[in-house]
């Protein structure tokens, strides 16, 4: 993905902020993603809150609202184990999918 720029009206250029958010997501959710699963992994319940909170914020940011609502699912309800792994699983999923079509555009 380029980086485009906007003029304004006095000539002078900046990035594209649309631009700018997707080039940030694509940075850093991944990283969140795979802290998120660590988290959940060794079950430490304090830091699946943490970066699913920080997870639904970039989700929330980029309008991928079915993906927000897990994550607060999860800091709503504290599933157990079971479930927690299941919606980590599903929100896994659907993240990679964003991650691959912002790729494509």
């Amino acid at each position: 993905m380029s980086t485009q720029k906007s003029k304004r009206q006095d000539g002078m250029s900046f990035p594209d902020p649309s631009v700018e958010i997707i080039k940030l997501y694509q940075q850093h959710v991944p990283v969140y993603l795979a802290e998120f699963r660590n988290a959940i992994e060794k079950g430490d319940q304090a830091s699946v809150m943490f970066h699913s909170h920080k997870m639904c914020s970039a989700m929330k940011t980029m309008g991928f609202d079915n993906i927000a609502d897990l994550l607060e699912k999860i800091q709503i309800e504290k599933p157990g184990a079971e479930e927690l792994d299941s919606i980590g699983q599903k929100v896994e999923k659907l993240v990679q999918h964003t991650l691959v079509l912002l790729e494509k555009s």
